[in-house]
């Protein structure tokens, strides 16, 4: 065998010589980092509570992963390939991420928006903040007899809206629609006449509430004097006080 010969043999990697261990060495740290990007992917992905974001990366960490496995496979010539192939699905992974991202938070802050009458008047296209709507009389924690007077502050209202009050015991989802209060002066509603629970019904803790509606709310409940379902509501509140919590004498 000539001098040639041998250099041909050992340049194609004989058992022994150094291209063939070099070699063996570049695939055991490819299969290495391979393992360790798929483990770190499969972890990501399970750890990232369905947030799009986290699952682009770990299945980015997981194609990097597979991409090495496969290069120490491939021959030379097309190794080159797996860089530019990585990037382009490394690249629609994350844009489709962003995309996905993008929508969620946009329909968050569309479903966060505040909602209105389906049945709207002139009046009641506003806010429903601008009428800071509240009961002032009787006060948390008052004794309140069984027919007892109750006094609500709201902003004016236009034509169309109407201030109800509404009571219930606290232990249940009853309510019970007590009429339509009178305006006296503009931005006060009086209430004559609530009735807190039935006149033998002592130490009871009772709740009352006001809301606002539209014509079509008001002529609802007119039907509903013995009461509704909270959950089953028959209308559509414009706005809804606070609750206050009192005690029968």
């Amino acid at each position: 065998m000539t001098e040639e010969d041998e250099m041909t043999l050992n340049s194609a990697g004989e058992p022994g010589q150094g291209p063939s261990q070099g070699k063996s060495s570049s695939d055991l740290i490819s299969a290495l980092v391979a393992i360790i990007a798929d483990a770190t992917g499969v972890v990501v992905a399970f750890k990232s509570d369905h947030d799009p974001i986290y699952i682009a990366a770990g299945l980015t960490l997981l194609l990097c992963g597979l991409g090495l496995c496969f290069r120490s496979a491939l021959p030379n010539d097309s190794r080159k390939l797996i860089a530019p192939v990585l990037l382009v699905m490394v690249g629609a992974f994350l844009l489709g991420a962003f995309a996905n991202n993008a929508i969620k938070k946009d329909t968050a802050a569309s479903n966060s928006a505040p909602s209105t009458s389906p049945h709207p008047t002139a009046s009641s296209q506003k806010k429903v903040t601008d009428y800071d709507l509240a009961v002032t009389k009787p006060e948390n924690g008052d004794l309140v007899s069984t027919f007892t007077d109750v006094r609500i502050h709201s902003r004016a209202l236009g034509p169309g809206l109407h201030v109800w009050v509404l009571t219930k015991f606290k232990a249940t989802q009853r309510l019970y629609p007590q009429g339509e209060c009178d305006n006296f002066d503009g931005s006060n509603f009086a209430c004559n006449h609530v009735q807190f629970s039935d006149p033998g019904d002592n130490k009871s803790v009772m709740q009352v509430s006001a809301i606002i509606v539209d014509d079509r709310g008001n002529s609802i409940l007119q039907r509903y004097k013995s009461g509704f379902d909270s959950k089953e509501s028959p209308i559509s509140a414009i706005q809804t006080s606070a609750t206050i919590t009192v005690k029968r004498k």
